[in-house]
């Protein structure tokens, strides 16, 4: 007899039940009475137990078909997109969320090829996604754009599966929109651009700056590196190691600082200060080199803090002013040799002011005063000579002020006659500022040789002194007649014209110099700054361009005086001319500098600002204005600031200004109400203090991050809809669970009606079955126990679903040791080579995973059933966090083209007579593997054997 097949029609199943009833009729003649009435009994109770059992089947129908409409209201409206494709891209199902996405209806979509809807661009890439899912039959995924009414592109990520349906395979895929994703992602790598722009820009500042700048890196000062000038200041190659603090393998020691003669020690150095926390300014030392020479310095420090506030390094920034310490000592010096010079003169020397006060006088002065030096300076002479001398001294300024020429009085004091001249006194415009007066004791006149051979001695003293003054002067003097011939020079003018132009004439000179206006205009006879000179006009402040004898161009700033006879005519000029050249170029650096700075913070969307607290005055820079929308020459104040605060931050931005105020940090992010529109910043600022102690004010910066504001929020969006999504896969996934468990529990009952009756209709019928009935209870009875079996490993699998997992430590050693003994106690008749490795110790549950070894060393057992010699290993290996455990055999294997029905609910890849199974095993293997947070696989080739391997973390994480 043929068992039922699957697919037989209802009308043939009920025309085979009718020719066996009446088969059986015609047997009933052959019963006597009580046989029969017996019979009719036992049909009668089989006829209700059969109605009852169709009751319960009907119930469970009923439950399956609302079961069916309410997961089918689950596909339709899922949030992701549903398709099935055939093998040539046709769809043959969508989901209501799917057309929606498309904007299509369901009937437009349906036996129609999806590429007609893709972007040409994508077309080989959805081809090429097709043809590997129906080759290999796993798991792929892709990204392509559909086309949609009025041509818009829309981004979608594929991710597609192959299932089998008798004969005919079928493409089950899900489409997610992925629009957000892609924006996101493209306004990341917009982001990074700029900030690695931003980076680069500013490193390239860094190392184009003239000063010295460090880089401290650590609070301990241990690791510092220097832009270029520091490593040419300190004589190092480039990228070297400058710190003090460094390990003495890498430590500089060509080097000491000193500070008022005494050397530093380490800590205190202003950049190892800095990365302490402490801001350093005008911090004046020293550097002294092995070679011998010192530089003076002027170092400022700030330090560079974490997100927590403290430091983590700091910007240490040199100044030299090596010159200007060498020039200050030299000018020490003259002013020492120049009041030597006039304190020890026989002569009285007094300097007034034009309304007749002291403003200097030598000793001599003030002992024929009878005073001391600093009783006399800052009197009037009213104050302290008789009024007729005073009043003679007061008529001299004057008239020396008016006439802008020197003078000369004699008077008479306590018998004693002195000779006064007086000398204007001219600032760099030419204006008489004060009047020198030189007071000689000329008594005894009546002894002119004398007196005149001591005159001429002192005069020649002073002309000597007044020689070496003149040759010391670091700016060009030159004396020159009324034609313009050079008379005298001193020795600059030498050392810039490269030759002594008092031994050239005019010619000459005008071969090998060159002299043009600043406009390149060349610096004729009439337009030359000496022939107005020569009319008795003082000039200064003309500036000119000069080449030298090398050709080297020269920036030169002009100032001349008219020499005059006793009788007040012109019979030449002193001129003194600077060379500024070296201080005009620094004058373009810093403003070069400056407009630097100004495109550097454009550019990085930093503005800054300083706020003077006492005068409440704001002062922005042009980056700051655009930031707040504010146009440059607004005067500015604290409350102007506050205005274009958010109204909602206002609040709180003044009340964390008024604690930095008083100490606490100030680094903020607020917003701004700019033209009706709302902007994100970060502020950040530093107080500044007077030398007293008391406070300045505060210097800052303002940073534009309203991008990186928007990009938070779209992230913070894209987060919680990730995570209602993950939450309506595991509410499906209960679900799921739940009805597997409440179907697989239902079903027992019925199970165990139909192997109860069948067993009771063979004991009850007995020997008047025929074979043909024996066979079909036969059937009957497997079946029922089968489908028990089923049914149990279908519990079996919900409940490893849904069982809380243990948490300990697994010996995994001892648990594959008790199974391996196990198998081989159930199979003495098997050549079997056990071959067990060292194994690990993991965390996790020690029921479950003793199931997971079980189910996968018993495949192993029955598919090498057929080998003589079975090969059976057990082993493991790390990998980075992983512990990878394997079970490797020499069986019959498994082709890979159905791999992924491999670990599927009753899926199985070989028949039931040659291998008997349920087809669960491997996917409650899956399932416990996956709750330890690990991963399951194999490896296999028709009759060469098959390895299982999963993976389980070092540590306990996951679901565990």
């Amino acid at each position: 007899m043929k068992t039922p097949r699957k697919n037989d029609q209802p009308a043939t199943l009920r025309q085979r039940a009718e020719e066996k009833l009446a088969r059986q009729l015609e047997r009933l003649g052959d019963l006597a009475a009580p046989d029969l009435q017996k019979l009719l009994h036992e049909l009668s109770t089989h006829q209700i137990e059969l109605e009852m059992q169709n009751e319960e089947l009907r119930q469970a129908q009923t439950e399956l078909e609302v079961s069916h409409r309410k997961y089918a209201d689950l596909y339709d409206f899922s949030p992701v997109g549903y398709f099935s494709f055939d093998h040539n891209g046709l769809i043959e199902q969508v989901n209501h969320t799917g057309a929606g996405m498309l904007g299509l209806s369901k009937r437009q979509l349906v036996g129609r090829p999806l590429r007609k809807l893709i972007a040409p661009a994508d077309m080989a890439a959805f081809r090429a996604h097709l043809a590997e899912v129906f080759s290999s039959g796993s798991r792929q995924t892709c990204e392509i754009s559909l086309k949609l009414k009025g041509g818009q592109l829309l981004p979608v990520q594929l991710v597609s599966s192959l299932a089998s349906e008798e004969a005919r395979p079928t493409c089950y895929t899900a489409m997610s929109d992925i629009t957000e994703r892609k924006r996101i992602e493209a306004a990341l790598r917009e982001s990074e651009r700029r900030e690695r722009r931003r980076a680069d820009e500013l490193n390239t500042l860094l190392e184009a700056a003239p000063m010295p700048i460090f880089i401290v890196h650590d609070p301990e000062s241990t690791h510092m590196t220097g832009n270029r000038a520091a490593d040419a200041l300190l004589s190092l190659p480039h990228g070297s190691e400058v710190s003090l603090s460094a390990p003495p393998e890498t430590r500089p020691r060509h080097f000491k600082a000193f500070k008022e003669g005494r050397e530093l020690r380490v800590e205190e150095l202003p950049a190892q200060r800095a990365a302490r926390g402490e801001v350093i300014k005008d911090f004046e030392f020293s550097l002294r080199f092995d070679d011998g020479d010192t530089r003076h310095l002027l170092g400022y420090g700030t330090p560079l803090l974490d997100e927590q506030g403290r430091p983590r390094g700091a910007v240490h920034v040199l100044v030299d002013i090596t010159e200007r310490k060498r020039a200050e000592e030299a000018q020490r010096e003259n002013e020492l040799q120049a009041s030597a010079l006039i304190n020890s003169a026989d002569e009285s020397i007094l300097l007034f002011s034009l309304a007749g006060e002291f403003l200097a006088v030598n000793s001599t002065a003030a002992r024929r005063m009878g005073l001391r030096v600093e009783d006399v300076v800052g009197k009037n002479c009213r104050d302290i000579l008789p009024p007729h001398l005073a009043a003679a001294r007061i008529a001299k300024v004057e008239e020396i002020v008016r006439t802008g020429g020197p003078g000369s009085f004699e008077d008479e004091r306590a018998g004693i006659i002195f000779e006064h001249s007086a000398y204007p006194v001219r600032d760099v415009s030419g204006a008489v500022t004060a009047v020198a007066v030189f007071s000689r004791d000329i008594t005894e006149r009546r002894q002119a040789e004398l007196a005149r051979e001591r005159l001429t001695k002192e005069l020649h003293q002073l002309a000597t002194e007044l020689d070496t003054v003149f040759a010391a002067l670091p700016v060009l003097v030159s004396l020159h007649d009324r034609d313009g011939r050079y008379l005298r020079v001193n020795p600059a003018v030498k050392a810039l014209f490269g030759f002594d132009p008092t031994h050239a004439n005019r010619a000459e000179i005008a071969g090998r110099l060159r002299a043009r206006l600043p406009d390149g205009r060349p610096l004729t006879v009439e337009s030359m700054p000496s022939s107005r000179v020569l009319l008795g006009e003082t000039v200064s402040g003309v500036e000119y361009l000069l080449d030298d004898a090398q050709g080297r161009e020269h920036v030169m700033l002009f100032n001349a005086v008219p020499l005059r006879t006793e009788e007040g005519q012109v019979a030449g000029m002193v001129l003194a001319q600077m060379d500024i050249t070296e201080r005009i170029a620094a004058e373009k650096a810093w403003r070069q500098s400056q407009l630097d700075m100004a495109r550097a913070q454009q550019v990085a969307q930093i503005g800054s600002w300083r706020l003077d607290v006492r005068r409440n005055v704001l002062t922005w820079s042009e980056e700051n204005h655009r930031i707040f929308g504010i146009p440059e020459g607004t005067s500015l104040t604290y409350e102007t600031f506050l205005a274009a605060i958010h109204p909602d931050d206002r609040v709180y931005v003044d009340t964390r200004w008024q604690a930095a105020l008083a100490g606490a940090p100030y680094d903020i992010e607020h917003r701004l109400l700019v033209a009706g529109q709302v902007k994100w910043v970060r502020e950040k600022a530093y107080l500044e203090f007077e030398s007293d102690g008391s406070l300045r004010g505060g210097f800052g910066i303002t940073q534009d991050i309203s991008e990186r504001k928007r990009a938070e929020a779209a992230i913070r969006g894209l987060n919680e809809r990730l995570g209602q999504k993950v939450a309506e896969l595991e509410a499906v996934n209960k679900e799921l669970q739940g009805f597997t468990y409440s179907v697989s529990h239902d079903l027992r009952a019925p199970i165990r009606h139909i192997a109860g009756f069948a067993q009771l209709l063979e004991k009850k019928l007995g020997p008047a079955l025929t074979a043909e009935g024996r066979e079909f209870l036969t059937y009957i009875t497997s079946a029922a126990e089968k489908l028990g079996v089923l049914v149990d490993e279908l519990l079996e699998f919900s409940r490893m679903g849904r069982a809380e997992i243990g948490r300990a430590e697994v010996d995994l050693g001892t648990l594959v040791s008790e199974v391996v003994e196990n198998f081989r106690r159930k199979t003495p008749s098997r050549r079997i080579d056990w071959q067990v490795g060292e194994l690990p110790v993991v965390h996790g549950d020690a029921t479950m995973l003793r199931f997971v070894v079980e189910n996968l060393i018993a495949n192993a057992v029955k598919f090498t059933g057929p080998k003589a010699q079975a090969s059976i290993e057990i082993g493991y290996r790390e990998d980075g966090g992983r512990h990878i455990v394997f079970v490797k055999d020499n069986g019959v294997g498994f082709d890979m083209t159905h791999y992924n029905k491999l670990f599927g609910v009753f899926q199985r890849l070989h028949s039931q007579e040659a291998f008997p199974g349920t087809g669960i095993g491997l996917a409650n293997v899956q399932r416990i593997i996956h709750r330890h947070g690990g991963e399951v696989w194999a490896e296999s080739k028709i009759d060469q054997g098959a390895t299982f391997s999963f993976s389980l973390p070092k540590e306990t994480k996951g679901t565990i």
